[in-house]
């Protein structure tokens, strides 16, 4: 396993832990969310979702 891969499964790994770190937080919050802040954040899942393979997972599981 190259370098690059190691690294990209790194990253892979973390982008996986945001999703069900912001998700716990979602839930947590004592705060209203906005409709923008709420499209921010699909956006930015949608980003890295799409960029580490993860659309499908993050779509099943209600982040995006």
């Amino acid at each position: 396993m190259t370098r690059n891969q190691k690294s990209y499964r790194r990253c892979k790994e973390r982008a996986r832990e945001l999703a069900i770190e912001w998700q716990l937080n979602f839930a947590e919050r004592e705060e209203p969310w906005y409709y923008s802040e709420l499209a921010e954040w699909a956006e930015y899942f949608r980003k890295i979702g799409k960029r580490y393979g993860l659309l499908r997972e993050y779509t099943e599981n209600g982040i995006i």
